[in-house]
This record gives C-alpha cells, structure tokens and sequence, in this order.
C-alpha cells in the first residue's frame, strides 16, 4: 500500500498544469436530516438534503516572474473543465486522481508587501465548488 506524502500533487486548470505550494478545503460531504422511523426504535434515518453550504477551495502559490503561460485566475471567472488534481508519490507517480466540478473563482489576495523580509510573497486564490468525483 502506498500512502500519499503531504506535499506531493499536481494541479491542471485547462489542460495547463500549475504550480502550488498549498491545496486546502477540498472535501466530499453530504447534508442530511435526522428522522426518526415509526415502529423503528434501533436506529435513525438520515434523510439525504439538497447542498445548502458554499464549498471553498483554497489554493496558494509562490508569485512568480513574469514569463511562460500564465493563467488568469480572476474573481467572477468559472473553470468550465473543472481542477484535476493528482496525489503523486514520491517518484511521481500518480496514486490518485481527482476532479473538482462546477468552479468559480471568488476571491484573488495578495500577501502583504514587506521590504524588509525574505519571505516569499504569497498569492491565493479562494474558488467555490459544487463536486468532487475520484477518477479510475
């Protein structure tokens, strides 16, 4: 069995792979509401609900030079194809596969600007998701 180091994935946005140093939130989840059956004493039903919470994922990366293709992850624009994501191992190869459907990008923040520091300037992009299905 092969289990995924934390830091090891790739990240493709419209057939373009990108580079992050950071991939949170993402998650499957179902809402749901609690019955309890007539006749039924043992146990509770779960009655499944339409989705009714925002998912957001959150990805951060270095800012980098310019050159090369860059795409443009701005506020208010939906990623058609939705994310693939792949958890690799440490040779690179791919252990699993991901897809993040129905993505918009909501948000765009800059790290904060210090002269001083040799920390790397960080950009971070909040997008909103309706799925997350596993590829074979």
């Amino acid at each position: 069995m092969t289990i995924a180091g934390q830091y090891h994935f790739r990240v493709t946005i419209d057939n373009q792979t990108m580079s992050f140093a950071k991939l949170s939130n993402m998650e499957r989840s179902m809402e749901y509401e609690v019955l309890q059956e007539g006749g039924n004493n043992l146990a509770p039903r779960l009655l499944p609900l339409p989705q009714k919470q925002i998912k957001t994922l959150r990805l951060e990366r270095g800012v980098r030079e310019s050159g090369g293709t860059v795409i443009n992850l701005y506020p208010g624009r939906t990623i058609k194809n939705g994310i693939s994501v792949s958890l690799l191992d440490a040779a690179g190869n791919t252990i699993a596969d991901y897809t993040i459907t129905g993505v918009t990008v909501v948000k765009w923040e800059l790290g904060g600007l210090d002269a001083q520091s040799s920390n790397v300037l960080l950009e971070t992009f909040e997008m909103t998701y309706t799925g997350i299905k596993q590829d074979s």
